[in-house]
């Protein structure tokens, strides 16, 4: 049984938001935004797991500032941290829009996780015996590290400058 601990600046935590506030996250949107959260039903292992995930993807980018606590796990909470506008954010906070990349990102990796519909539908090409050739399907986002372009906006202002985000 998987456990989420969002403990801001915690040695162990795992997730920069909790179950429950993704699922009140997704509760103020339409239908149409959260297919995937809303397939996954009450499969609150699947919806850990992409929480999870969601933040190791986030964890890869490059942040301003720097950790607010040399001991925690997670790159956020972070000191010296602008928003866009000029004001600080508090070191001891997960700014919210980090939180909404999250969960956005976790419903797009349950999206993701759905069974592909034939095992061939993998492949461009397949050969038959004495011309064999099999030419693999190229994805359009073919790289694990990219993230969704309105996951990215959502983090935007809090990437070091210089640093580069791959969007799908």
């Amino acid at each position: 049984m998987l456990t989420i601990d969002a403990t801001v600046g915690g040695t162990a935590s795992n997730s920069f938001g909790t179950l429950a506030e993704a699922e009140e996250y997704f509760a103020a949107r339409l239908p149409a935004q959260k297919p995937n959260w809303l397939a996954t039903g009450d499969d609150d292992e699947a919806k850990k797991a992409a929480l999870i995930s969601a933040t190791d993807r986030l964890q890869l980018e490059r942040y301003g500032g720097e950790r607010a606590r040399r001991t925690q796990r997670l790159k956020f909470p972070r000191c010296g941290l602008m928003t866009l506008d000029g004001e600080e954010i508090a070191a001891d906070v997960i700014p919210r829009e980090l939180k909404a990349a999250e969960f956005e990102l976790a419903e797009v990796l349950l999206g993701a996780s759905a069974p592909v519909a034939s095992a061939l539908d993998q492949f461009e090409e397949l050969g038959l015996p004495g011309g064999f050739k099999i030419k693999p399907r190229k994805s359009a986002s073919s790289s694990s590290t990219e993230l969704p372009a309105h996951v990215a906006q959502l983090i935007n202002e809090f990437i070091l400058s210089g640093a580069t985000i791959l969007r799908a």
